[in-house]
């Protein structure tokens, strides 16, 4: 089933988010059965499904330049074809799900 995650991250609200050595949960969701995380470690953007399972897939890690002056949008979309990364509307990553 289609669906799309998305939120706000305000470098103002959460000063020490994507700075080397600090790593936030920013929110778990269920897409058709599976758990989909999204967290920051450093610099770093993952998005990974079924974490801390035997099923665990990495499916995006890319690094992202914060603006510590502007509030940031972060969104995922999945649909039957494939997981896509956008950061402030652009898509930064796609992931194809295997048949």
């Amino acid at each position: 089933m289609p669906g799309t995650v998305s939120f706000f991250f305000d470098p103002q609200k959460n000063p020490y988010a994507f700075i080397d050595g600090a790593n936030y949960n920013w929110g778990t969701f269920v897409i058709d059965g599976d758990k989909l995380d999204i967290v920051s470690e450093g610099q770093e953007l993952l998005v990974r499904l079924n974490p801390n399972t035997a099923n665990e897939l990495m499916v995006f890690q890319n690094g992202v330049e914060i603006d510590p002056t502007n509030r940031h949008m972060i969104a995922v979309t999945w649909d039957e074809k494939g997981i896509n990364l956008y950061f402030d509307g652009i898509l930064i990553s796609q992931f194809v799900l295997p048949n």
